[in-house]
């Protein structure tokens, strides 16, 4: 048996503010009735776990720094070119303390996969999902993604697979805090720890763990239709060693994460080579 999965979004022929309405209604219509666009959340979220954890802000401006040079060694990227930190903080505020670099881009994009019961180069071993409370202002604690944990625990436990054993993972960064937040839900870093392994290069290709080697929703834009099946795309050329200039050098182990919302939803899956 196959299976074709095709991931579609067309968004950049609609103005932004109406792009950013629809897509805070996505998120919670009682939440969008008062105004609370996803940028709006996202800045919440981010600035409740800069302060809880001590991280500075300049982590949010590394992040983007990363997939952006990802990005441009990416020829299906968005963004192709690398940026600044003066880039970052001369770019208008969008919801403090996030500033448009912190942002990903309203993209166009398509991907497909293809699943089949035969052997193939790439092994889906596991996947879960995990689910928060409908309103965001119901959350126990606004700085962890509760249902990022859960699918990550579903997803490596049916994999047989530790967070320590992945080499490549492809993660939502709608958002820049977003990619360190969900990290730490995932397993990989403790709570507010991962800015230490970013700073200290260890989330770079060739490091311990590649995090959005394609760039990221930050870089390699983000068509919401079709985003987690860009960074299924992304690790299956990474397993596979066909990843160019962007290669983990020993990838053998990847994982994808993908939310609706601000993590009101979310989807781990693990991928091994073989």
């Amino acid at each position: 048996m196959r299976v074709l999965v095709l991931g579609v979004e067309k968004m950049t022929h609609l103005d932004p503010a109406v792009a950013a309405g629809i897509l805070g209604g996505r998120e919670n219509a009682h939440d969008s009735l008062y105004g609370a666009t996803l940028p709006a959340l996202g800045g919440l979220v981010t600035r409740a776990y800069l302060e809880r954890h001590n991280v500075p802000e300049s982590a949010l401006d590394a992040v983007a720094i990363k997939n952006h040079h990802n990005g441009s060694l990416n020829p299906n990227a968005h963004f192709r070119t690398p940026i600044t930190v003066e880039q970052i903080e001369n770019s208008p505020l969008v919801a403090d303390p996030l500033k448009r670099f912190h942002c990903a881009p309203v993209s166009d994009g398509a991907a497909a996969a293809l699943f089949s019961r035969d052997d193939g180069a790439v092994t889906l071993t596991g996947w879960g999902r995990g689910l928060d409370t409908p309103l965001f202002q119901d959350r126990v604690d606004p700085t962890r993604f509760r249902a990022t944990a859960d699918a990550a625990h579903t997803a490596f436990a049916m994999a047989k697979c530790e967070p320590a054993g992945v080499n490549v993972v492809e993660i939502h960064d709608a958002f820049t805090s977003f990619e360190l937040i969900n990290l730490e839900d995932m397993g990989f870093f403790e709570p507010g720890m991962a800015w230490h392994a970013l700073t200290d290069r260890r989330l770079d290709i060739g490091g311990d763990v590649a995090v959005n080697s394609s760039g990221g929703m930050k870089a390699r834009g983000h068509p919401i239709g079709a985003t987690a099946l860009s960074g299924t795309a992304e690790v299956f050329a990474q397993l596979t060693h066909a990843a160019g200039a962007r290669q983990q050098p020993n990838a053998a182990v990847a994982a994808v994460q993908s939310v609706g919302g601000v993590s009101r939803e979310s989807y781990v899956f693990v991928y091994e080579a073989g």
